[in-house]
C-alpha cells in the first residue's frame, strides 16, 4: 500500500533533476 509514495517519491526526485 505504499506504492503511492514510492510513486510520489520518484516524481520527486525526477523534479529535482530536472531541476538541473
Amino acid at each position: 500500500m505504499d506504492q503511492v509514495k514510492l510513486y510520489l517519491l520518484f516524481i520527486f526526485l525526477r523534479f529535482l533533476f530536472t531541476q538541473y
